[in-house]
Formats: structure tokens, sequence, C-alpha cells
């Protein structure tokens, strides 16, 4: 496998790449559907500056995204294929905001995604002695 490319969101031409990979993984347990991110991304005009959005590509296919709403809010969307990049989004999502308290937004059938957080909240634990 090729490694992994992030490409920072820039226009609408990306928010199309976010929108193909939405519906190579589409099912009727999906979080999201290409008209969900389109009306999401273009019903808040104006509040551009708060939006962190990138783009995890793969032999220039788009195989993840991670959309930030600052000051703290995560969505993000992994092909299960690559499942391994949940954590990158992860660790991207931390370094890019300095929250107190952090919103992640998954469905109970994203198990490869709760499967990263579950993995991170518990390096996070086992770092600061909460555990």
């Amino acid at each position: 496998m090729s490694k992994p490319v992030i490409r920072v969101y820039k226009d609408s031409s990306d928010l199309k790449r976010m929108q193909k990979l939405t519906q190579a993984i589409w099912s009727l347990e999906s979080n999201y559907h290409v008209g969900d991110l389109a009306w999401q991304r273009y019903r808040h005009v104006g509040l551009e500056d708060d939006w962190i959005t990138a783009i995890w590509e793969i032999d220039n296919k788009p195989v993840a995204w991670g959309w930030i709403r600052l000051p703290g809010s995560l969505t993000f969307q992994v092909d299960p294929n690559y499942s391994e990049l949940s954590k990158d989004i992860i660790d991207w999502f931390d370094k890019m905001t300095e929250a107190n308290e952090q919103k992640v937004t998954v469905l109970e059938t994203e198990s490869h995604l709760i499967s990263a957080l579950e993995d991170s909240l518990w390096k996070t634990c086992e770092e600061i002695n909460l555990c």
C-alpha cells in the first residue's frame, strides 16, 4: 500500500472528493450521505475560517476525511479498508485543536472509528494516570 497523502481542503472540488469517498462506502448504516456533506458545508456560509478540513488519499483516491469545527468538534469518515487511518485523523484533530473539551461524532455501527477513539482515549488516560 502506498503512503497516504493529506490534502488540506481548498474548494468545491475537494468537497466532491469527500463525497466520492462517502458514496463509495455508503450503506443504510452510514453516518453521511453525499447530500449531507454539501448541505453542511454550504448552510453556514461565512464560517469557513472556523473549519479545518483535510482529505487523506492513497494513489490519488480519497480514503478518509476529517472536518474540524472549532473550537473542538470532529466529524470524520474512513474507508473501513483503511481503518488504520482513523488513528491518524484523531491525532490530527488533537494537534489542530486546543479546546479543553473535544467532541467527536460517530455512529455505533462505525466500529472501526470507535476502536480508534477508544485506543486514543486509553492512551490519554494512561498518560495522565486517570485509568
